[in-house]
């Protein structure tokens, strides 16, 4: 489901936020099999790495395809799923097929964890930190669990209106990539929206598309959002998501000096304020900024998903 609310529920300013709620659905624990086969391929370059993707074979069905290859095999990878546990140092940034999903957990120390999350990112996979080996089995189970519910790829959000021009960090655009979504997650993509012609109603027409991972066809929802001229009730989910995203900023650049009304992300600003690691504080803001649940400590990401927490949590029983 999508939809999309301004920052007040009338416009009477030249420029405002616009913010595109989307909410996917649930998993159908009933009909699990449904699922298309997963053929991952796990890089195994942290000591017990081997140990867990043992320990969690239980999980997956007949007709699904696990292995794993240490990292100086990774260039020959074909498969379509890859989770990359590391905490190597310098070395030659892999290349994937285009489709190939890359995720990434990587483990601290480590002082190459911003070429880690590049590849992660490159790939349209989730990205983790770690701090000690100690989160390995809740960060692998996690991301599994990632893998099997993703529900869309390669989605995107397409917008225009004959009053509104659209722009995100400082470019003007029409179009807006959200790259795979997994099931329950939400997401709220804050755009810029300016006035270049006065009407008593503004009309926003949107399409979401993306192709449906269940069945590989292309999904499309078409929808438009009329708003009128005045002064209207401000909405509280467009301003706290830019307040999110300011402060998720401040993070990346090691600044704790900043409070929210959050209760996830005030708890990590305070737990931030005793680090002294970056790699934790870029996790952190990443988590924020890319609203997905990357974390295996012992807090509750505000995005968690309950299909990846469960499987999290029976893989580091085991």
């Amino acid at each position: 489901m999508i939809r999309f609310v301004p920052e007040n529920s009338k416009i009477n300013n030249n420029s405002f936020f616009g913010l595109f709620q989307l909410r996917i659905q649930h998993m159908d624990y009933d009909n699990l099999d449904t699922i298309p086969p997963k053929d991952i391929v796990f890089v195994c370059d942290y000591p017990g790495t081997e140990l867990i993707v043992e320990k969690s074979r239980k999980f997956y069905r007949e007709n699904d395809k696990i292995s794993t290859i240490p990292f100086e095999y990774i260039h020959t990878i074909t498969a379509k799923n890859v989770i990359i546990v590391s905490n190597r140092g310098n070395f030659q940034p892999p290349e994937f097929p285009k489709q190939t999903r890359v995720h990434v957990i990587c483990v601290g120390p480590c002082n190459n964890y911003i070429e880690f999350e590049k590849i992660a990112e490159k790939y349209n996979g989730v990205y983790n930190y770690i701090t000690t080996g100690d989160e390995l089995s809740v960060a692998i189970g996690s991301i599994i669990g990632a893998v099997f519910s993703t529900m869309y790829r390669n989605a995107s959000i397409t917008f225009n209106s004959n009053t509104l021009l659209f722009s995100k960090n400082n470019e003007i655009c029409q179009s807006i990539s959200v790259g795979d979504l997994y099931a329950d997650e939400n997401k709220d993509i804050l755009i810029k929206c300016h006035r270049v012609k006065n009407n008593d109603i503004h009309c926003v027409e949107y399409t979401f598309r993306a192709i449906n991972a269940l069945t590989n066809t292309l999904v499309e929802w078409k929808k438009k959002r009329f708003i009128n001229e005045g002064i209207g009730r401000p909405n509280m989910n467009v301003i706290n998501r830019w307040k999110e995203i300011c402060i998720a900023k401040e993070l990346k650049s090691y600044n704790t000096d900043v409070s929210s009304n959050c209760y996830n992300l005030q708890g990590d600003i305070e737990m931030l304020t005793n680090s002294k690691d970056p790699a934790l504080f870029r996790r952190v803001s990443h988590e924020y900024l890319r609203q997905r649940d990357n974390r295996s400590d012992d807090y509750v990401s505000k995005y968690y998903t309950p299909f990846r927490m469960w499987l999290s949590r029976e893989l580091s029983k085991s």
